[in-house]
């Protein structure tokens, strides 16, 4: 007797995607591999050591320089396209405050509706810009067109250089506070955090909540014991101070690696995945789209060797934020 299957190209895409991803997840996250991860970290470590030594330079460094120049000019232009209209209403350092205006409905100004401002903050890694992909594809968008009045933190390009530490942030946090109360005449604000960005909003919270109405997390780690992602065991498996003695950064294209091999085969069409969701049938904006959630998944900045550490040890590796034992230096002097 013969049994002939006949699976539609979804379907065989949807069972090799879940097959796949399944055997990945069982073998990424054994401790064989794991132990093979903190070796091959370790090994890139000593590496860039002993060509430091010889040769007086580090070619990790210099290619991530390479890779950052040529992605930042062209991925920045890519922002713009479908914006939501905003200004820039200061700069702390490489940091900008966006203030958003317009929104679908015109005859409904942000101000007249919620009297209450909205910050958003989204995380150190990744782009900022895919809160605000398109039109029809914007929570910055969606808050503006309810009535809300928005702003949005933009971390820049060199975090690595102007926040070393997670009290940087905060304190960025608490400055971008200071100056919306100041331009709305509101003595609260709404917070809005997503992802990193919301774990470092629980924090400012912890520490400083006088500013507050209140406090919006989405995909915000808090108890980090319970994150059982791939990309957490390697976390908790991350030579992370040997790393740190080493380089002076994390680099953004190590983070974009992490993602894209957890299962490359997969991974590597995400961006075509996530633009397809959109659900634009427009071509000139489905390409629109996709160019710019191409720029969000392979531009990751760098970060401060410093504050990836702390995130690493103090929360992925300890969890002291859920237990109340996070200890964060003291507010920086205005």
């Amino acid at each position: 007797m013969c049994i002939v299957l006949f699976f539609t190209p979804y379907a065989f895409l949807s069972h090799f995607v879940d097959t796949t991803n399944s055997k990945l997840d069982e073998e990424l996250r054994s401790k064989d591999f794991l132990q093979n991860f903190k070796n091959y970290m370790e090994s890139i470590v000593n590496l860039d050591s002993v060509q430091k030594q010889n040769f007086g330079y580090s070619s990790l460094s210099s290619i991530d320089s390479l890779i950052d120049k040529s992605l930042t000019s062209y991925n920045n232009n890519l922002v713009s396209i479908n914006q939501t209209p905003n200004n820039v209403i200061v700069q702390i350092d490489g940091t900008r405050i966006l203030h958003y205006f317009g929104g679908s409905n015109e005859t409904l100004t942000a101000s007249t509706k919620y009297g209450t401002p909205l910050l958003i903050v989204y995380a150190p890694i990744n782009r900022y810009h895919i809160i605000d992909l398109s039109p029809n594809r914007s929570i910055v968008n969606k808050f503006n067109s309810a009535g809300f009045d928005v702003f949005m933190i933009d971390w820049g390009e060199e975090q690595s250089k102007d926040k070393l530490t997670i009290s940087d942030y905060v304190d960025d946090i608490d400055q971008a506070l200071e100056i919306i109360r100041k331009t709305t005449n509101k003595e609260k604000i709404n917070l809005y955090g997503y992802s990193w960005g919301g774990t470092l909003c629980l924090i400012y919270c912890a520490l400083y909540n006088s500013k507050i109405k209140s406090l919006i997390l989405q995909s915000a780690n808090l108890d980090f014991d319970k994150d059982d992602t791939i990309i957490a065991e390697w976390m908790r498996n991350f030579p992370v101070e040997k790393f740190n003695d080493e380089f002076k950064e994390m680099f953004g294209h190590f983070i974009d690696s992490a993602f894209l091999m957890r299962n490359p085969i997969v991974h590597t069409t995400d961006r075509l995945k996530y633009a397809l969701d959109t659900k634009e049938y427009d071509i000139f904006r489905f390409v629109q789209n996709l160019a710019k959630i191409s720029a969000w998944i392979t531009n990751t900045p760098d970060l401060s060797s410093q504050f990836f550490r702390q995130f690493v040890i103090d929360l992925y590796q300890k969890n002291l934020l859920i237990n109340n034992q996070l200890s964060i230096q003291e507010k920086k002097e205005k």
